[in-house]
């Protein structure tokens, strides 16, 4: 029992160290999912595995992505690709052989909150012109948005479930004045795949705790919403809105168009292509790297068994946190929901350091099988 304190004491000290850098692709982070990886077998050797709950899913998964790699003309590639995906969801299995305590949770949330004000604090540093980079490539110029509007998603997931919690006056207060600032950050990212996401999650929220602050939160988010786009000036985001259900956008149309191509993928390559194989040249001549939907590039990369295996996990996610009425275990089940909603428009799933955050967040927040006790009448 003392070893495995021991144990649980050098991972969370190497979870800390990680948590504000989760959005990070920094190298140097590498040794810690290594030293986190030999902790975890040390950990298997002395005190047997505990089952997490999420196996079945992950063992599909992985199943339909070594098939496509078998059959991939860049094998060595998707070995590389495979090797970054297993590092970010071996997580959840090696953190899942722990339990965490409320202060242990609370802190590990600060942390990422802190990760959060990292980014946002480069971005404006950059928009401002005091550094040069790709921050917040979308409010500064760039691209990749998929990467960061994705990570504000999930954090915002965190601050809205927390506002449906008993909270002092200060921290509601707090909350609120946080979640409009992020809802704003996101109205500006001109992302409309995360606003159909954070529309997703409030709604959710609403159904499960039937609580009025949700009610007080989606009036609050329609009108400053509204403020924002008949602001002077702010008319290209009411264009963003309409073009949200125009099938004759260029963006909506090419969009169609990748879809239509990565089940043709699939038609051909039963088992997929390869972890990042996808491939598409628009009618303009632009090369796209995914698929814009999660769910059509890992049926073109990983065939059935890979697309199948992830909806199994995601299912496992969702109803496994969702019958445990705590605060920590809704964040998870949210912020897998943005993800799930968001992945309909945008491929997060390939993007190590989106699934870094939520697998991490999931080994300590969330619902592990061998901690969990049904109240039995």
């Amino acid at each position: 029992m003392n070893e495995e304190k021991q144990l649980k004491k050098y991972t969370l000290i190497l979870v800390y160290i990680l948590a504000p850098f989760l959005m990070s692709e920094a190298k140097i982070l590498n040794i810690i999912y290594y030293l986190l990886l030999i902790l975890f077998i040390v950990k298997v050797k002395k005190t047997g595995y505990k089952k997490t709950g999420y196996e079945t899913g992950l063992i599909l998964f992985f199943m339909g992505i070594t098939l496509g790699a078998f059959f991939s003309a860049d094998i060595l590639g998707v070995i590389k690709l495979f090797e970054r995906a297993l590092r970010a969801w071996m997580l959840v299995v090696i953190l899942g052989q722990y339990s965490f305590d409320e202060k242990e949770k609370n802190f590990f949330l600060i942390l990422i909150s802190v990760g959060l004000l990292r980014l946002l604090g480069l971005g404006i540093a950059e928009k401002l012109g005091y550094i040069q980079g790709r921050y917040l490539p979308r409010i500064s110029g760039g691209y990749k948005l998929w990467v960061y509007t994705m990570w504000i998603c999930i954090y915002i997931s965190g601050v809205f479930t927390l506002l449906f919690f008993k909270k002092k006056k200060i921290e509601l207060f707090y909350l609120f004045s946080i979640g409009g600032l992020s809802i704003y950050v996101l109205m500006i990212t001109m992302s409309r795949s995360s606003w159909l996401a954070i529309i997703g999650i409030i709604v959710a929220l609403i159904l499960i705790k039937k609580s009025k602050n949700g009610i007080i939160l989606l009036v609050l988010s329609g009108i400053l919403t509204i403020g924002i786009l008949n602001l002077k000036g702010n008319e290209k985001y009411l264009s963003r809105v309409k073009s949200i259900a125009s099938l004759k956008s260029y963006s909506n149309a090419t969009r169609i168009d990748m879809y239509k191509y990565g089940f043709e993928i699939w038609e051909e390559n039963k088992f997929g292509i390869g972890l990042k194989q996808y491939k598409y040249t628009d009618k303009k001549g632009k090369i796209f790297y995914h698929a814009h939907n999660d769910y059509v590039e890992i049926l073109s990369e990983n065939g059935f068994l890979g697309l199948f295996g992830f909806l199994i996990l995601m299912g496992l996610i969702l109803k496994n946190n969702l019958k445990v009425e705590n605060k920590y275990n809704i964040i998870v089940f949210m912020s897998f929901l943005s993800m799930i909603i968001y992945g309909f428009f945008e491929s997060p799933i390939h993007y190590p350091q989106v699934q870094q955050l939520l697998y991490a967040g999931l080994g300590v927040l969330g619902y592990k099988k061998w901690e969990y006790k049904p109240n039995v009448m």
